[in-house]
């Protein structure tokens, strides 16, 4: 760019907030061009923190490791309980939800462990600090405000966006982790809203039928975007003339074959797919008048004898709990994949920041809210009935909005709910995974599956509680051989308030780190992977063999 097209572009950004100002590479404007060693971050931020025991969080990994159940911790319900069951993974007992299969697109069914083959497991870190936004905002940059991990990453790439994120409808965009993107340069994160095509809304902008290499045409083409830009949320692009030359129409194309791929997958592992002891299962709801023995501090709480069954502020009685999810839909968690799929694909980023939500459309014809539950007390006994009349019918459906933080999720359907979730995400992982190690991107990919913190199950199963004294990240990657764990839990909560004094993944002393792990080293771990500068003054907690492979640092004592 000449003086004269640089003092153009310095007027049209003045008037243009924070969009354009970011035209050259400031981050490392005497870097050579991009390379084939050049790796991609992919950070899932599973937003509101469900319950991670299902998946990811192995609570009894071996057979030495001290464990106290709750009853809201479990896997599988057998003999009308939920009960905490495990499978064997590279010497190493998991959730046994992952014993379940998930479909592939081109090849037979595989368990859902699958996914954990390469993959490092990092739980027991205390995040010393509690709320949504405040943590979901350090997951990605550790130091509010200040140049992110993602940021440092991003500043080593020379392609077009520095990161593509999708926020959802459930974070808040200026809070949380998406808001936390910051490059040395100050350039932010492109995001996608929901309601609109992906691809295409970041696309778009930048389809111009003239190379944008001379004065006139990048005074036209700013003029223009500068335009669109005033009804849409803030954008920080580099190298507009590479963006305008990409083949717009071919990638369109082949986003809509890949969203059609993972909706295809989704749906027949929605439909096609059971979960052992779950969805293969018949869980009945409470069926009123129901009379328990009065408990020990003699409450006449209803969530107190049925916590299990609450469903936000309801009390669910259906024949099968499983019928509330028959018809949900996850469309949404398709196009996320997709999008991560065609950006990697046509380097258009090497950094991706993806809150994966909730899945919708939940059917709930048999409940009763937990105003219109009455009790009487009768000797050491206690009996609830509920008012048909402001109940759920058969005749009267209703749509109630599943949520991933799960304070008013019941052990049931939170079993159900939750399990569903992991059982379709890892669906779509699998598939990404697969397509990366076909094109040969896998060796070259971290993907960072995170939350803001653990669950604490409440005592009488009527939701779990944020636990941020508790984290846990898994990082997949192909220069991870086989599956591992670093970090240590309690075997009991130091939480007296409500919990169930049990195993959940409260943060235990790491002899490693002489103390217990904070989350500044989970950021100075993926950095020192990207051999990037950490933005926190934490400690490593793997080291790379003489092949590059990535290993735990230090000896684990789980």
């Amino acid at each position: 760019m000449n003086r004269k097209e640089f003092l153009s572009l310095l007027l049209l950004c003045a008037a243009t907030p924070k969009s354009l100002a970011n035209y050259e590479d400031q981050d490392n404007p005497k870097r050579p061009s991009a390379t084939s060693s050049e790796m991609n971050y992919i950070l899932f931020s599973l937003y509101e923190s469900p319950p991670r025991w299902l998946f990811d969080l192995p609570l009894k990994p071996t057979d030495k490791s001290k464990f106290k159940s709750s009853p809201m911790i479990g896997t599988e319900f057998i003999d009308e309980q939920v009960q905490y069951k495990t499978i064997q993974h590279h010497g190493f007992y998991l959730s046994s939800l992952l014993g379940n299969e998930i479909p592939t697109s081109n090849g037979p069914a595989v368990k859902m462990k699958e996914v954990l083959n390469n993959a490092l497991v990092i739980r027991g870190c205390n995040m010393n600090k509690d709320g949504h936004d405040t943590n979901s905002k350090v997951l990605e940059s550790s130091s509010e405000g200040q140049v992110s991990l993602g940021g440092q990453i991003a500043s080593t790439s020379q392609r077009p966006f520095k990161a593509i994120a999708v926020n959802g409808n459930h974070a808040d965009l200026y809070k949380g982790v998406i808001s936390s993107f910051k490059t040395p340069s100050g350039i932010s994160a492109t995001n996608c809203v929901d309601d609109q095509n992906y691809i295409k809304q970041i696309l778009d902008l930048f389809k111009n039928d003239k190379e944008i290499n001379s004065e006139e045409t990048i005074k036209t083409f700013l003029s223009s975007l500068s335009e669109k830009l005033k009804t849409r949320d803030s954008f920080h692009y580099q190298k507009i003339n590479k963006i305008s030359k990409l083949p717009f129409e071919k990638i369109y194309k082949e986003f809509e074959t890949l969203n059609a791929k993972y909706n295809k997958l989704i749906k027949a592992a929605h439909k096609n797919f059971k979960l052992k002891n779950i969805t293969d299962t018949e869980i009945k709801g409470v069926k009123f008048p129901a009379t328990f023995q009065i408990n020990e501090d003699k409450s006449t709480d209803p969530l107190d004898y049925l916590g299990a069954y609450q469903f936000l502020d309801h009390i669910l009685t259906d024949n099968d709990l499983n019928n509330i999810f028959k018809e949900i839909n996850y469309e949404l968690l398709a196009q996320r994949f997709a999008l991560i799929e065609i950006s990697l694909k046509f380097k258009l980023t090497n950094v991706l920041i993806i809150n994966i939500d909730p899945f919708d459309n939940l059917k709930i014809s048999q409940a009763a809210p937990l105003n219109s539950i009455t009790h009487k007390i009768d000797g050491d006994k206690i009996t609830f009935s509920a008012n048909k009349s402001l109940g759920f019918t058969s005749s009267k459906k209703k749509n109630l909005e599943f949520t991933n933080d799960a304070h008013y999720i019941g052990t049931l359907p939170a079993l159900i709910g939750y399990s569903k979730i992991y059982h379709l995400f890892s669906t779509c992982l699998f598939e990404l995974q697969n397509t990366l190690k076909i094109s040969g991107e896998f060796n070259k990919t971290l993907m960072h599956i995170t939350s803001e913190f653990e669950r604490s199950p409440q005592k009488n199963q009527a939701g779990s509680d944020h636990g941020w004294q508790g984290h846990t990240s898994t990082l997949i990657s192909g220069k991870i051989n086989n599956f591992n764990i670093i970090g240590s839990i309690k075997e009991s909560s130091s939480n007296i308030l409500k919990d169930h004094f049990c195993t959940w993944g409260e943060a235990n002393y790491h002899p490693g780190l002489h103390r217990e792990m904070r989350y500044g080293d989970i950021i100075t771990t993926i950095a020192d992977i990207f051999k990037v500068k950490s933005t926190e003054g934490g400690i490593s907690l793997v080291k790379e063999d003489p092949k590059g492979n990535i290993l735990p640092k230090f000896k684990e004592d789980i």
